[in-house]
């Protein structure tokens, strides 16, 4: 089983890499662009249209966090000297495998051996929802939260200081602001999960706050130099689909826009590919990925794994109630996440599921059954047919 899977490892980064440098990806590049030329509205119009981008007083801005634009200036930078053009692409492969590395090293500290580890990292990278990031470069803000939240699990297993917990959160706040809710996580640690005295419990909440508030005052501030609102962040009136359009006349966070959400997350199926308009003849490939979103479960089967795990500690309690206060807003959201793969969405909130599942699975087995392993390399190659008619079939 080993050669197998690393037979599928090098097969998968080697679609990661190739997609990536293939499809490219500009909309982040061309903030950064804008960045360097001291601007916060877009100067280059970042993409075929102006789709997902903000008009205020004949000038288009980005709705999403400034941290990915803000990574990517060095790379800009540098390119842009010699000649060339730097894109998203280029840089999304080095994160996905940064990822993979750290559920790695995550499945290992929690005490798997190294093929039992891998499989975890790749079941991940792979074999849910993620893979949708891995090979589409234009989602690399999702890619870039994704590694902030593997590097803070990873980081409260080896007792990382709370102020470099702070900064992680703060990254990711900056970098998709709907995670914001993952700092009750190391508070709810620090409260609940140590023996301290007071005295120290307040020093860390302290360190733990500090950059997180400073990255809130610098979301604030941004916020206000483009619409002289703290709070605006641009969704309200970002440039869309006909359809997202229409959700948000019921309000950017609402919630009437639970249900849809649930949906999307949960029990959203892939689509029937007919023969004709009228007939309900199939035809090759006969099912196709569901652009506006598929269930976790069909993306991501491991994750039914859960279901069948306990959870009487208080670590596991924490994780559940850090990963459903993330997830409120997300479901509270008007866009569904249309042109997608899977509910990418829920990237927020599955890295503490994930870790859930690889902390708990270990309770009373040694190591993954061997059922597991063969559903994780199917679901894989079932996911990369699903890719495939989501994005690239005609």
């Amino acid at each position: 089983m080993s050669k197998v899977l690393i037979v599928y490892i090098v097969l998968f980064f080697s679609a990661v890499f190739s997609f990536n440098i293939l499809l490219r990806g500009e909309y982040f590049v061309r903030l950064s662009e804008s960045f360097l030329s001291g601007k916060t509205y877009f100067l280059k119009q970042p993409g075929a249209d102006w789709l997902d981008t903000t008009p205020y007083q004949g000038k288009y801005y980005s709705p999403h966090g400034p941290l990915p634009s803000i990574v990517l200036i060095p790379f800009v930078y540098v390119f842009k000297a010699l000649g060339v053009t730097f894109y998203q692409g280029y840089l999304q492969p080095f994160l996905v495998l940064g990822i993979f590395v750290l559920i790695y090293k995550i499945a290992k500290t929690v005490g798997y051996k190294k093929e039992d580890s891998l499989f975890f990292a790749f079941a991940f990278c792979f074999s849910s929802v993620f893979l949708g990031n891995a090979f589409w470069p234009h989602f690399i803000s999702h890619t870039l939260t994704t590694f902030f939240l593997f590097l803070l699990i990873y980081g409260y297993l080896k007792n990382f200081r709370p102020l470099w917990s702070g900064v992680l959160i703060g990254l990711s706040f900056l970098t998709r602001a709907s995670t914001i809710g993952v700092v009750v996580f190391p508070i709810l640690n620090i409260i609940f999960g140590g023996r301290d005295k007071r005295s120290v419990k307040y020093s860390k909440l302290i360190m733990l706050t500090t950059p997180v508030i400073v990255s809130l005052i610098f979301y604030f501030l941004y916020n206000w130099v483009r619409f002289q609102n703290i709070f605006e962040s641009g969704y309200s009136s970002a440039i869309n689909l006909e359809v997202s359009l229409r959700s948000r006349d019921y309000g950017v966070m609402n919630l009437i826009h639970i249900p849809g959400n649930i949906y999307y997350f949960l029990l959203a199926t892939p689509l029937p590919v007919f023969r004709d308009e009228i007939s309900q003849v199939l035809a090759f490939p006969f099912l196709k990925g569901n652009p506006w979103g598929m269930s976790l479960f069909v993306t991501s089967p491991i994750f039914f794994y859960l279901f069948f795990l306990t959870y009487k500690d208080k670590l596991s309690k924490i994780i559940l109630i850090t990963a459903f206060l993330i997830s409120v807003p997300i479901f509270l959201f008007y866009g569904i996440g249309v042109r997608q793969f899977g509910y990418r969405y829920s990237l927020d909130f599955l890295p503490f599921l994930f870790w859930l599942l690889i902390k708990n699975y270990k309770l009373g087995r040694d190591s993954l059954s061997t059922g597991l392993k063969i559903v994780i390399l199917v679901s894989a190659m079932i996911n990369v047919h699903f890719f495939i008619t989501t994005f690239l079939w005609a």
